[in-house]
């Protein structure tokens, strides 16, 4: 099987992407406490504080898009978006979805350490 050396620099630069994602993640856990950003939010949403919950989310999309982690960023919008829309029985099922992305960036970060 030939080595098809078309494919192989998209392939570097994908890798580098990806790189660079997990090395941002750990300057944006230096930045934010993830668990204390969702716990704040998962309280802002039972208290119903949802100018809270709109502020939380608009900082950790912002931060992680600062860092080039774009689903996040775009999930935390999506959080936005639905108090913007007062969608707020959409909120805890967005949420779970915003910490999903983040766990799953927090685990290929923490893979990449060993």
């Amino acid at each position: 099987m030939a080595l098809d050396l078309g494919n192989l620099g998209g392939m570097m630069d994908k890798l580098g992407g990806l790189a660079k994602n997990l090395s941002n993640l750990g300057e944006l856990s230096q930045k934010f406490d993830g668990e204390k950003i969702f716990d704040s939010l998962k309280e802002a949403i039972q208290k119903k504080d949802y100018q809270a919950v709109e502020n939380t989310a608009r900082s950790l999309g912002d931060a992680a898009s600062e860092f080039g982690l774009k689903e996040l960023s775009q999930l935390s919008g999506e959080v936005v978006s639905a108090v913007k829309e007062k969608r707020f029985g959409d909120l805890n099922g967005l949420l779970e979805k915003v910490k999903r992305e983040y766990d799953g960036i927090v685990s290929k970060f923490s893979e990449s350490k060993k």
